[in-house]
């Protein structure tokens, strides 16, 4: 799907339906499916006549071997649909293909060097000082913060455990959860709740322009998956241009 395809859909909504905008921003559009239904990150509680966030915060976690490009994707996306300084982006990756978003000046990016299990030790301070900001005085100083965590289990001898400090602050300051891991059926076995978080979902990003999503149950379950399509085209570089001017 291209880029431009997908950002013009959702400018139309903003402009159209400023309600269902806001919602959609909310939970994260990821892409749309074959009927043109948009795919949205996380699923909402719907108990005693409300609707709201399971969880404390959101987390879009990714899996297959696509996924970095599927992030990267993701990340031109939401900085797209926040005005200009109004997200904010931490990424935390020894993966050098994201150092094209660095270029992205709609929003804040910052990627530090991550290439140790020091680094990433180190980085868990720089995380709590950037949620704190967030929350300072009760006043945001981002509109959204988002923590970018992807293969940081290469650098722990394969040890989820490298990822919960940056859960744990995600939901201290709200700041929403982007992971992408390796290990695929460690986080589908089991109890994807204790690490994904219900109403979050998993994706598996196993080609380029096409996933699948399943969501977390609040029994701790998950939904069946469903196909969608995300923004591939043009080249990354290229998509980057385009949403600046966007």
């Amino acid at each position: 799907m291209e880029t431009e395809k997908f950002l013009v859909e959702l400018a139309s909504i903003a402009q159209n339906n400023e309600y269902r905008f806001a919602d959609l921003r909310s939970r994260l559009p990821l892409g749309m499916d074959a009927d043109g239904k948009i795919i949205l990150s996380g699923i909402r509680s719907e108990k005693d006549g409300e609707t709201g966030r399971i969880n404390a915060f959101q987390h879009t976690c990714v899996v297959g071997t696509a996924r970095t490009e599927f992030i990267r994707r993701l990340i031109l996306t939401l900085s797209s649909v926040y005005d200009r300084g109004q997200s904010a982006f931490l990424i935390l990756s020894p993966k050098r293909e994201y150092a094209e978003l660095l270029k992205l000046n709609r929003a804040d990016v910052v990627a530090p060097v991550v290439s140790s299990i020091e680094d990433v030790w180190t980085s868990v301070g720089f995380a709590r000082a950037q949620g704190r900001l967030r929350r300072g005085n009760g006043e945001r100083v981002f509109g959204r913060l988002f923590f970018v965590l992807d293969g940081l289990e290469t650098l722990s001898n394969g040890g989820m455990d490298v990822y919960l400090p940056f859960l744990k602050i995600a939901s201290e300051c709200g700041a929403d959860v982007i992971t992408g891991i390796d290990f695929k059926s460690s986080v589908f076995v089991n109890s994807p709740d204790q690490f994904v978080g219900a109403g979050n979902c998993l994706i598996t990003a196993m080609t380029e322009g096409v996933a699948g999503v399943t969501y977390v149950k609040e029994d701790g379950g998950l939904t069946l998956p469903s196909s969608f399509f995300y923004p591939s085209e043009p080249k990354v570089a290229e998509a980057v241009v385009f949403v600046e001017k966007f």
